[in-house]
């Protein structure tokens, strides 16, 4: 929206970088998700071999701490309410209007 008056230019660096995420590990260039995870974005090229453990872990650590999972096939097609967001106004503030 405000390119247009600016001299910037936009690149995709997403294939550049890769997520991490962490289960009882704490690390200081994390992202603290809860008291029991965390999300690390590194460079590819700094970890070619990342340490790949069981996909199904992470997702049971989605689901036990009740965090939806949005992928770019999902997104913009679910509600708040759908993803339980709106329990405890987490997600969805009713009371603002």
């Amino acid at each position: 929206m405000f390119v247009i008056m600016s001299d910037v230019i936009i690149e995709d660096v997403s294939g550049s970088f890769i997520q991490i995420g962490l289960i009882n590990e704490i690390n200081q260039n994390g992202y603290l998700i809860n008291e029991l995870m965390s999300l690390l974005i590194v460079l590819k090229i700094n970890y070619i071999e990342a340490i790949m453990n069981d996909v199904d872990e992470w997702t049971k650590a989605c689901i036990d701490s009740k965090i939806p999972e949005v992928f770019l096939t999902t997104s913009e097609k679910l509600l708040p309410q759908m993803l339980n967001l709106d329990i405890d106004e987490f997600g969805v503030n009713f009371s603002k209007g």
